[in-house]
């Protein structure tokens, strides 16, 4: 949903109502935004994704394995785009429930709206497409292979 910036705000918040592919996937590209009501985007000056972290409530993290919810995706004011070497894919169950942490930080003086948004690029599980995909897990220093 919206999200009301205040001047200057520089805050860490954390929501469970993020919505996530209700259908078995794999993932090859990732795409995280910031824009405002009118489809533009702030400049990373104004106002910007400071950090965003998409986490799953599912299963523990596989790095670290006392991190309760596995985290998925990340982005910062660079708006990192995660993309996968041809076929592979990070697998999605329908059945995750996805979570969100996020900073959204204004350096202007005035009050504004945006919404996060992330373009989730697919190939449906039972595809011919994902025939032979390989799932991915990624980890700070390196993509493996992981089935």
């Amino acid at each position: 949903g919206r999200i009301d910036v205040r001047p200057g705000e520089n805050v860490i918040y954390i929501t469970t109502r993020v919505p996530s592919p209700k259908v078995s996937r794999y993932i090859p590209r990732f795409a995280p935004n910031l824009r405002r009501a009118d489809g533009t985007v702030p400049p990373v000056d104004v106002i910007h994704l400071h950090h965003a972290v998409w986490l799953s409530g599912s299963r523990r993290d596989v790095t670290a394995p006392q991190i309760t919810a596995e985290r998925l995706f990340a982005a910062g004011e660079e708006k990192t785009i995660l993309s996968f070497p041809k076929g592979y894919g990070y697998y999605n169950d329908a059945s995750r429930r996805w979570l969100l942490n996020y900073m959204v930080h204004n350096q202007t003086s005035t009050r504004d709206k945006v919404w996060i948004t992330w373009d989730v690029y697919y190939v449906p599980a039972r595809s011919l497409r994902a025939r032979g995909r390989r799932v991915a897990r990624v980890t700070l220093d390196r993509l493996t292979e992981v089935g």
